[in-house]
C-alpha cells in the first residue's frame, strides 16, 4: 500500500500529547491504526443501523407470520403428549439393520 502526505489542522493540546507520547519513527503507523479503528467503528455503526431498520420494517411481517402459525402451534402443543422430548430417535448406529450370517 503506497503512502500520501496530507496536511490537516488539528488541536494543539492533542498534537503536542500525541507527540509527547509517540515516537516520531512510530507516529504514522500509530495515527493509520487510529483511523483504521474509526472508519471500522463507523461502519459497523451504520451496519448496525441497517439491520435495526430492517427488522422495522420486517416486524408487520414477522407479527404477521406469528399470527398465521399461533393456531398451528397451539394444536401441536395439545397433541404432543407430556413428555415428548424424552423420547430419543434410535442412532444412527442403533438403527443398523442387522443380519443373520
Amino acid at each position: 500500500m503506497g503512502t500520501v502526505k496530507r496536511t490537516y489542522a488539528l488541536p494543539e493540546e492533542i498534537v503536542t500529547r500525541f507527540e509527547q507520547s509517540v515516537a516520531p519513527r512510530r507516529r504514522s503507523s500509530v495515527l493509520a491504526k487510529v483511523m483504521q479503528q474509526w472508519m471500522a467503528e463507523q461502519e459497523r455503526g451504520e451496519l448496525t443501523e441497517r439491520v435495526v431498520e430492517g427488522c422495522r420494517e420486517m416486524a408487520d411481517t414477522y407479527l404477521e407470520l406469528e399470527r398465521d402459525f399461533h393456531l398451528l402451534e397451539e394444536e401441536a402443543d395439545r397433541e404432543i403428549p407430556i413428555g415428548w422430548e424424552d423420547i430419543r430417535p434410535p442412532s444412527h448406529a442403533a438403527a443398523r439393520l442387522v443380519l443373520p450370517d
